[in-house]
């Protein structure tokens, strides 16, 4: 019975494993066809004829190296910001008590479950009032603290002992001190997590800067992606799945240089 049980969870996986990797391989796949062999039926997985000049002609169709310093600009302001300010806030839930530190809590979880869609419209008149629309700041600072990385760091300062912190302020050390020469140091598998994460949706993140945007210099890769619906007289399917795959190997490979600091991520907010 075991045996028949292990068999079979093996084989959801793999089917599992299968349908995810699909819409991947056939991206490659369109990515090296002509536009005749995309158009054939019954259609084919692997190229008859490979065309790699797809991925320099689709990267050149658009300015997508601007999009692409764009995109690193947007990613690296928002873990700058993000990866310092969500870990002290945690941290302050975490081990600091005061009054109001539970609701204070409530309401950063109540934040998780707003919609992203109903913060637009205030984000982008708040934005708009600062003068910050079409510049870098208005991109990163909507955004740049959010529910989820304050609710990660503080499940992980949790399980830290009080007794390092109170030894370190029996020592005399400040309270900035012990936050970024004893706290950080030890949580550096949950910071990494957390960094992961902004990267990981601030690259792939579409909607705020379109909003944000009124230049095209100013988009960032998806945008540029979604942008090829207007690119001369329709679609070009080859040259689009060429730039499509381009721009998904670099979280690749973060994913595979860092995927056991993601799955720890995930679990990290399971902890007490």
């Amino acid at each position: 019975m075991k045996k028949f049980k292990l068999i079979a969870i093996n084989l959801i996986l793999i089917i599992g494993a299968i349908l995810i990797l699909l819409p991947f391989v056939w991206m490659v796949s369109t990515a090296l066809k002509t536009e005749a062999e995309i158009g054939m039926w019954p259609p084919t997985i692997i190229p008859k004829e490979p065309i790699l000049s797809n991925f320099i002609n689709g990267w050149t169709t658009l300015p997508f190296t601007r999009f692409f310093i764009n995109t690193v600009i947007y990613c690296i302001g928002a873990v700058a910001i993000g990866g310092l300010f969500m870990p002290m806030v945690g941290y302050t839930l975490a081990k600091f008590k005061f009054k109001g530190r539970s609701w204070t809590f409530l309401i950063v979880i109540i934040t998780m479950m707003i919609p992203a869609q109903v913060l637009i419209i205030p984000e982008f008149l708040l934005i708009k009032n600062l003068g910050l629309v079409n510049n870098y700041f208005g991109y990163i600072l909507p955004e740049v603290v959010n529910g989820f990385g304050i609710f990660l760091m503080r499940q992980f300062f949790m399980t830290i002992p009080d007794e390092i912190i109170e030894a370190a302020r029996i020592d005399g050390s400040s309270e900035i001190r012990i936050f970024f020469k004893i706290i950080l140091p030890v949580s550096r598998p949950a910071i990494t997590a957390l960094i992961i994460f902004i990267i990981l949706y601030r690259w792939n993140d579409m909607i705020w800067p379109l909003i944000n945007t009124t230049s095209n210099t100013m988009y960032t890769l998806p945008v540029g992606i979604a942008s090829f619906t207007g690119v001369q007289y329709g679609i070009v399917w080859n040259n689009l799945m060429a730039v499509s795959t381009i721009i998904a190997i670099p979280m690749i490979i973060l994913f595979v240089i860092f995927q056991r600091y993601i799955i720890s991520g995930i679990t990290l907010t399971q902890l007490k």
